[in-house]
């Protein structure tokens, strides 16, 4: 039964107090909590309390350390830790101190000299939980939130795919001496085996490669910019070949069966590529697969690409090393759905497509100094350069020698000294397409040193369709410039020159006065043939200051075989006019209502003249609109 304690002050020598007193000693003693209660309520450390804050005045001005159970020592505060040298683990003494210390002698250890546990040696070093970290546990040991950091990183590995570093992989040194070929080929099938993810360089780094490094899908290689040595010279096995997981190990798929062996996004960047016989031998390089961020020094061959479905190429950059008959990009057999963004090469030879191109898309980039830049074969549909800046070409910068059906287009691309701009096909190809307005074709005919740049457009292949709109001035001429090479399968246009007599005599495109009616030319423009409308001019004969006679003179032959229309407006004081008709051979025809203004049809030096008036006008103003257009 518990004794109830008086309220008699301190000292008390109650019977009842002393029985109470005696049970309180056993509790300071004896009791594993940290506090107690006397009998008026107020709360005092217990042995176990005192040791608590022991150790909270450990933890907050740090321990002392000594050395060690092997030397032997004294430890006389709280604070004082033993090493053990046999482990490094430190040790506090947890027990008494009394009467002079807790003493050690030489060659002891924890268990000879107390024992491991509470009121004796208690570890407080660290050797432990550093040999865990340094075992397989790692990540699992350390907390995260709710859970591990090997729970967190798991995470992030399902999120973005395993992570990984060529620098951790034994056999890769990155000293540009060494060859890393095994070592990059462990990396790339430890990423693969992972199911994808990144592989990453270092920069600064430069991998030697002498053999083949195997790559796949679902994994994106990032060299940070260093530099990727090949074996130009010493080999011919390219850099990186696409390949696929058969049986743990990647194999290569460069001889596989077309549609099979699919490489999905894979993606190759940010590296410096030099001295490779061939950088990157693909097959199937296909959906989310690219290139990007490279730049290219002293390679014979860069890309050699089979059967790419919807890849892509961005921001490369190749210079020197390059072979007249060997081109940079290579592309055979079935090569759809490309974007090539700001590649650009001062290169013998660039690229090659053949075996079938469908939809291609050159976007920005350039070609400078080579012989050939595109060389497109065999059928190349829906195929677009746009933006592309080629300069200093001395051979052809497009060649469709040996194309097959292609339907082609080129806008607003920029060409520089360049001596044949185009190469039609032979007599079985058959070319269509757009070269407009938007293109730039400069220094036509201007010598460099010794050479000088033609800037030829070879359309003279008996089945070349393509659309050329030129932008020289050939009106009141019968020629097109002499870099314009056609034959009868042309589509030939010149850019309308408008003229006008003040500003406010042009009203729409075609309005004009005292200058040229545009006239509309297609076909075989320039030749020396009947039927062709270079130009019409119109000036004014006035007999009297207010009496006026237009003479329209055209570029038409005037001959019994002329065939052609004409739609004209004559505004003056007394208003507006339409005349409109048809002239066959040597005669005119008018449709329009109107008989106040005559119109009549002249041999003018063997061209057509269409006189049309008199007719009145205040001080001989007038404006002609309008157009003639020749129908056979």
């Amino acid at each position: 039964m518990t004794t109830t304690p008086t309220n008699l002050p301190v000292p008390s020598e109650s019977p009842r107090d002393l029985k109470f007193n005696a049970g309180k000693i056993d509790e300071f003693v004896t009791a594993m909590v940290n506090t107690y209660a006397d009998r008026f309520g107020i709360q005092h450390y217990t042995i176990e309390g005192l040791r608590w804050l022991a150790q909270q005045a450990i933890a907050q001005f740090g321990y002392i350390t000594l050395d060690s159970f092997e030397d032997g020592n004294t430890l006389t505060l709280p604070n004082q830790v033993l090493r053990l040298e046999a482990t490094g683990e430190y040790y506090r003494w947890d027990g008494s101190f009394l009467p002079n210390g807790k003493i050690v002698p030489a060659s002891s250890t924890p268990e000879s000299t107390g024992g491991i546990g509470v009121g004796a040696w208690l570890s407080v070093g660290d050797s432990t939980l550093r040999g865990d970290l340094l075992s397989g546990h790692k990540a699992a040991l350390v907390g995260y939130g709710t859970g591990t950091v090997k729970d967190a990183l798991d995470s992030l590995y399902q999120r973005g795919g395993y992570i990984a570093h060529f620098d951790d992989y034994p056999g890769v040194v990155g000293d540009g001496v060494h060859d890393d070929t095994a070592g990059m080929n462990a990396a790339t099938l430890d990423v693969a085996l992972k199911g994808g993810g990144t592989l990453f360089g270092s920069f600064g780094k430069k991998y030697r490669i002498n053999g083949t490094v195997y790559v796949t899908s679902n994994t994106i290689i990032d060299f940070r910019m260093a530099e990727v040595i090949g074996n130009r010279g010493t080999g011919t096995q390219p850099t990186l070949e696409t390949a696929t997981l058969k049986s743990g190990a990647l194999v290569s798929n460069i001889s596989s069966v077309n549609e099979t062996e699919i490489i999905e996004y894979l993606i190759i960047k940010n590296a410096r590529v030099s001295n490779c016989h061939l950088f990157f031998n693909s097959k199937n390089f296909n959906k989310g697969c690219s290139l990007q961020n490279l730049k290219e020094r002293n390679c014979l061959k860069f890309v050699n690409g089979s059967r790419s479905f919807f890849s892509s190429y961005h921001n490369i950059e190749l210079r020197d090393g390059s072979d007249v008959t060997v081109p940079l990009f290579d592309f055979t057999g079935e090569n759809n759905d490309m974007l090539f963004s700001e590649v650009s090469g001062v290169v013998e030879f660039f690229m090659r497509f053949s075996g079938g191109t469908t939809a291609v898309r050159f976007n920005g980039g350039s070609f400078e100094g080579g012989q050939v830049g595109w060389d497109m074969q065999n059928d190349c549909l829906g195929v677009v350069w746009d933006s592309v800046y080629v300069e200093a070409v001395q051979g052809v910068a497009f060649r469709f020698l040996y194309a097959g059906t292609c339907q082609v287009k080129w806008t607003a691309n920029y060409l520089n000294y360049v001596d044949i701009v185009f190469q039609g096909p032979d007599a079985t190809g058959a070319l269509f397409g757009v070269f407009d307005e938007s293109n730039s074709l400069v220094n036509v005919g201007s010598t460099v040193g010794t050479f000088t740049y033609r800037g030829i457009k070879g359309f003279d292949s008996p089945r070349c369709y393509i659309r050329d709109t030129e932008r020289s001035v050939i009106n009141g001429t019968n020629v097109l410039p002499s870099n314009v090479h056609f034959s009868p399968a042309s589509n030939i246009e010149q850019i309308n020159v408008v003229e006008s007599a003040g500003a406010g005599d042009v009203a729409f495109k075609n309005i004009v006065t005292g200058g040229v009616v545009p006239v509309k030319r297609t076909g075989n423009i320039g030749k020396s043939i009947p039927n062709i409308v270079a130009g019409c001019t119109h000036a004014a004969f006035q007999p009297g200051n207010t009496s006026v006679t237009i003479l329209l003179d055209t570029k038409l032959n005037y001959s019994d075989l002329l065939f052609a229309k004409y739609s004209l407006v004559v505004s003056a004081s007394s208003g507006n006019t339409p005349i409109f008709g048809d002239i066959f051979g040597t005669q005119v025809s008018r449709r329009d209502p109107n008989t106040t203004i005559g119109i009549s049809l002249v041999n003018a030096s063997g061209f057509a003249r269409l006189e049309i008036g008199p007719f009145t006008s205040t001080g001989g103003a007038y404006t002609l609109t309008g157009a003639v257009q020749l129908l056979s």
